[in-house]
């Protein structure tokens, strides 16, 4: 299942995308335009910052910017970030399990990679151009 913290951020990178990329962008601002609350947003906004797709700076013209450009930020690298377990079905991840999936293996593999493949196919870029809908549940 993919996090509510992968989703808000997936809000945030689109947002600053759309920004000027010299501009710092407040945390309050992110909070009121995205509907997230500030408290929320501290504990997102770390990881993107380690991940070097923001910048942070501190002080009264403080705030955030995107680092990286929009079209090499992807979806699934955003997934990767926030959820620890992005696979349906965790037996996936550790060869020695795989066995317990019979003869269901090969399709949750298949499922796995399909969506993989779709995720990594698209940017911020492409978000902030088109209406995705964030609200899903795989």
């Amino acid at each position: 299942m993919i996090s509510s913290r992968s989703k808000n951020a997936l809000k945030v990178l689109i947002y600053l995308s759309e920004k000027d990329k010299e501009e710092y962008i407040s945390l309050k601002e992110i909070s009121d335009i995205n509907n997230i609350s500030l408290k929320y947003l501290e504990q997102i906004m770390p990881k993107l910052v380690r991940a070097k797709f923001v910048d942070a700076k501190l002080g009264k013209s403080g705030g955030y910017r995107l680092l990286k450009n929009a079209n090499d930020i992807k979806v699934w690298d955003i997934f990767l970030l926030y959820d620890e377990d992005v696979y349906v079905v965790t037996e996936l991840k550790e060869n020695d399990s795989k066995a317990n999936l019979g003869k269901t293996m090969k399709m949750w593999e298949e499922f796995f990679k399909k969506e993989k493949e779709y995720f990594s196919n698209i940017s911020i870029k492409d978000l902030s151009e088109e209406e995705y809908v964030l609200d899903f549940v795989i």
